[in-house]
């Protein structure tokens, strides 16, 4: 379970217990704000750009759910992937995140 924060607390994520089989690459984000190329609030201004997508950390990412699909071991990191499943050398072909209300 994850929830986002508002806008004025720059979209904060905090993450819950960690419950799957693809490795928990999700919890080291917990507390950060997001970040994209044009609106920094990480450490490593060039990261969000570097990695083709918004940024949940001040450190490079476990996670990429918003990269560009790579076909085989072609940089894999700018690329979809989830780090404790299948690491940065192989791109994932499908990435989905649910969201409901807390109260559903």
């Amino acid at each position: 379970m994850f929830a986002v924060a508002t806008e004025s607390e720059k979209y904060q994520l905090s993450v819950g217990k960690y419950s799957g089989t693809a490795g928990d690459s999700l919890t080291q984000h917990h507390g950060y704000p997001f970040s994209t190329k044009n609106w920094c609030h990480d450490n490593i201004i060039t990261c969000a750009e570097l990695l083709k997508r918004g940024l949940l950390s001040a450190d490079y990412s476990f996670l990429n759910l918003n990269g560009v699909y790579r076909h085989g071991k072609d940089s894999a990191t700018f690329g979809v992937f989830w780090y404790h499943w299948k690491r940065y050398h192989r791109s994932v072909k499908r990435a989905e995140m649910k969201i409901r209300p807390l109260d559903f």
